[in-house]
């Protein structure tokens, strides 16, 4: 099956599902790999495949709030220029759910134009239709030894109508980049095998949401640098996190400070009350 045929024969249905629960769609035998690589909206995990795109105001929104913050941040002071991807594919082994390889495109992508030192950082936004665990487990893969990123950067708005919750967090890679192991995930997407063997295991998404509250993600090979849970009574206060500029660009040194302004904040927990309140009628 074509996966990308699948999602927009649903998106013009109106049968897309709406809740804060993850958007299982089969597993990753019942999909054509070529069609998931060119859609890059989904995550294998422990062989299943679940749809992590969500189109509305909030998630748009949520991604370029976030991205256009970073950007200003890293180009103020600094000798090179730094752009949002939002179309820019990456690829990716789950090494916390199986081995499994594929092509993904992120929410956005910040990086430095014509400067293969330096490392991006990655943006996933959530909505509806992914959990907050499926959201970490993103981020996770994203900072693996398959991957040159230095940061991932997640921000979560519960789809829940009754309740306004918000999670925003950074991880920071603990594992280097390894090309020799880079290589290979590419050939092996190269060749339509999506599975890479070796000692990979099948971690249950619900393990990366109780090591997230308790603080400590170490044994996902990746730092907490910074969370925040955002709710009513603190929506109003603006959000500001450090980056440590070396892990993004080696000439530089320093940290880089990315803020989210109380006027951002609102208009967020607005789109959310919005999208609510017109279900409700």
């Amino acid at each position: 099956m074509n996966i990308q045929e699948f999602f927009e024969s649903k998106f013009e249905k109106h049968e897309i599902p709406k809740s804060d629960e993850n958007w299982l769609v089969g597993s990753i035998e019942e999909f054509d790999f070529t069609s998931i690589n060119n859609f890059g909206r989904v995550v294998i995990h422990n062989g299943k495949v679940y749809i992590t795109y969500s189109i509305s105001i909030l998630d748009a929104y949520l991604g370029a709030i976030l991205s256009d913050s970073i950007k200003t941040s890293l180009n103020f002071n600094s000798n090179k220029q730094f752009l949002i991807g939002i179309e820019s594919k990456v690829n990716v082994c789950n090494t916390f759910g199986g081995g499994y390889v594929h092509t993904k495109i992120p929410d956005s992508k910040i990086f430095s134009h014509r400067d293969t030192d330096s490392r991006p950082i990655a943006i996933k936004c959530s909505f509806s239709n992914e959990n907050l665990s499926l959201l970490l487990e993103e981020c996770v893969v994203y900072l693996n030894e398959f991957t040159r990123f230095s940061y991932s950067i997640g921000f979560k708005v519960n789809y829940d109508p009754q309740k306004f919750k918000a999670y925003l967090f950074v991880f920071e890679r603990m594992v280097d980049p390894d090309e020799k192991r880079i290589k290979l995930m590419n050939f092996s997407i190269h060749k339509n095998m999506f599975r890479i063997y070796g000692n990979y295991p099948q971690v249950e998404l619900d393990k990366f949401q109780e090591a997230f509250n308790q603080n400590d993600m170490s044994e996902f090979n990746v730092k907490i640098c910074f969370k925040k849970e955002i709710d009513e009574n603190n929506v109003s206060e603006k959000v500001e996190f450090l980056l440590d500029r070396s892990r993004i660009d080696p000439d530089v040194k320093g940290d880089v400070k990315v803020e989210i302004s109380t006027h951002d904040l609102i208009h967020i927990f607005n789109l959310w009350k919005k999208k609510f309140i017109k279900i409700e009628e």
